[in-house]
């Protein structure tokens, strides 16, 4: 057998691979029959399928029949239980589908609805012009919903995509659907206005739709599986180094209690572990929030100017300890107050500034503001490159999934989770915009997205949230109730206030919290501090009870929820029972002092 390629073929060990498996193939089933296995890239695999589509080997697969598209049910069920690659064996029998029953196009979309997008995963055209595999589409959600809902009793649709997504006339799609929801279709297109469509094309798209999506599933479902796993083993490294840190910090510091020097090194250095774990800790919360549709956006007063600027601070000392430079350019006409989330924006730069210190070793990172409008919305373009390692291009497509990192080898050396970008790109989304990302591999990579913003109407109605150095303040003589089952979590809040000059009552569940305030006289507490979580009667129960006894102060007593449950409902439900605010535990000690301040002011 003679397997002739073009001379300007220059992978030869995939072109060696492929002859092998074919004369493998020949040799068990006997002469005229072959098939190719290709275990390379899916650009390798795609472009080996053009060349071989055309030449007998592929061409002598199966056995001729008379009608068109006799024999290729068990031949897709044939290829696609044999491959070992199993996004180079679909590609190959989309082009058998084309070739044998004369389509111009044949298509596996994937529809994601929680990104609104749909992608050609894999595809074989008659014309190179009119391959789209790999290409991304955004969509309204009304129009995903139009597209899920057009196919009949049959699950096909007669329906064309001539609206940017597609220039072919005449499309035939089958619906492909997991577990109830719509993923995505698998199309034949012919390139002929009103082109009918047969019963044998409709009957094989049925029997193709059931067979090679469930491949596919199965492809992803196993590789999602390994990525769990791998992101599992990385967050039990994650998670373990600064609780080793903290452990390992809190003896040495017990050693050392005599030596201030080096026990404020420690102690040091338990904190920013703790900062890391906490910071971990909410990343993980995060993306099961966002993947259960319950994180909200919650808009205010953003001053952009003032978060460039802290941004600029935090990450610039990062920098030049690496020997990078940090760029920041403003390129917007003029500073004005906008409506956003100002928290979950930070979250984003900080992200992606972050990626881009942690993977840069040489030259530098630019931040870019540009003003794309300016009326009647800010349309802003939002930009982090770096001259670090750069992106593999294979690592591409899977770079915003959860769970997952451009490599393990990478992730073993720089660290990380694999969560930020994920979340990232979700929150960009709830914004109104895409993430991308453009990299060349040892030249660096560029981040960016775009997203368009109202103007604050009015700027004092909501202040904008600065956050200080931590300031001594005074509150000598104020009294405070202490609501806290947990005993050393009780000592630490007493402990934090009392040096703050509170004095301080405890009561170790609600019911006792509620005695204490209304045995006491009015006006005597001037807050109170109160877990959720209690027995007998928690926090929220014991909020409403307070606001309802009918004292002169029952309604004006500060209360402030200091609780675990971190999540957005969780301090609306706060509010809900009464409390005039919500903090999470672990308690910033500065955080606790400025809502204090602003319910019941200074000293007496």
């Amino acid at each position: 057998m003679v397997c002739a390629a073009p001379r300007w073929w220059g992978d030869y060990n995939a072109l060696y691979r492929c002859c092998e498996s074919t004369l493998k193939y020949v040799k068990e089933h006997g002469k005229g029959r072959a098939a190719c296995y290709l275990d390379t890239s899916n650009e390798v695999g795609t472009f080996l399928n053009q060349i071989y589509t055309e030449e007998h080997p592929v061409n002598a697969i199966g056995p001729e029949s008379s009608r068109a598209g006799d024999g290729l049910v068990p031949f897709a069920l044939d290829l696609l239980g044999k491959s070992r690659n199993l996004d180079d064996a679909v590609n190959l029998l989309l082009a058998r589908i084309g070739k044998t029953c004369g389509f111009d196009r044949v298509s596996i979309i994937e529809a994601n609805r929680a990104y609104l997008t749909y992608r050609f995963s894999y595809q074989w055209a008659r014309r190179r012009t009119d391959l789209q595999m790999g290409q991304d589409f955004y969509v309204s959600d009304e129009d995903f919903e139009l597209c899920s809902a057009m196919y009949d009793e049959d699950g096909l649709a007669d329906h064309n995509l001539r609206d940017g997504i597609s220039d072919i006339a005449s499309c035939l799609h089958a619906g492909i659907w997991d577990y109830g929801e719509y993923a995505g279709s698998m199309s034949f297109e012919v390139d002929q206005e009103g082109f009918e469509w047969t019963m044998e094309h409709r009957k094989l798209l049925k029997e193709l739709v059931k067979i090679i999506p469930s491949f596919i599933m199965k492809s992803k479902a196993d590789a999602v599986s390994r990525a769990k796993t791998d992101f599992l083993s990385r967050m039990s490294h994650e998670i373990r180094t600064p609780m080793n840190a903290i452990s390992g910090m809190t003896t040495i510091a017990k050693s050392v209690v005599k030596d201030p020097v080096k026990t404020l090194d420690c102690l040091e250095k338990i904190e920013s572990s703790n900062v890391y774990l906490l910071n971990l800790v909410n990343d993980i919360l995060d993306m099961s929030r966002i993947e259960s549709g319950k994180l909200e956006l919650c808009y205010g007063t953003l001053d952009l100017t003032q978060l460039l600027a802290s941004l600029e601070s935090l990450f610039h000392a990062q920098a030049l300890e690496k020997g990078l430079t940090m760029c920041l350019k403003d390129g917007r006409s003029r500073n004005r107050l906008l409506r956003a989330d100002s928290l979950r924006l930070n979250q984003v730069l900080v992200n992606m500034i972050g990626n881009a210190v942690k993977f840069t070793d040489h030259g530098g990172i630019t931040v870019r503001v540009e003003e794309l409008e300016a009326n009647p919305r800010a349309v802003l373009r939002f930009s982090v490159a770096d001259t670090g390692i750069g992106i593999e291009p294979s690592s591409l497509p899977n770079i915003f999934n959860p769970f997952e990192q451009a490599e393990a080898s990478t992730a073993s050396r720089r660290g990380g989770t694999g969560l930020g970008l994920s979340i990232s790109y979700r929150l960009v989304q709830m914004m109104g915009g895409v993430l991308e990302v453009t990299s060349q591999v040892g030249r660096g990579s560029e981040f960016f997205f775009t997203v368009a913003f109202d103007y604050a109407a009015d700027a004092a109605a909501d202040a904008v949230e600065t956050k200080g150095p931590v300031v001594a303040r005074d509150f000598h003589g104020r009294r405070i109730l202490l609501a806290e089952d947990n005993e050393l979590n009780r000592e630490i809040a007493q402990t934090l206030l009392e040096m703050n000059g509170f004095k301080v009552e405890c009561a170790v569940d609600g019911q006792k919290a509620l005695d204490r305030f209304c045995s006491g006289e009015p006006g005597w507490f001037d807050a109170i501090l109160m877990d959720i979580r209690m027995p007998v009667m928690d926090g929220l129960e014991a909020a409403r009870r307070i606001r309802t006894s009918g004292r002169a102060d029952a309604r004006t007593v500060p209360i402030i929820a200091l609780s675990a449950n971190a999540f957005d409902e969780d301090s609306r439900k706060s509010l809900e029972s009464g409390m005039n605010s919500h903090i999470s535990k672990p308690i910033e000690v500065d955080k606790l002092m400025r809502v204090l301040e602003q319910c019941i002011g200074g000293a007496k």
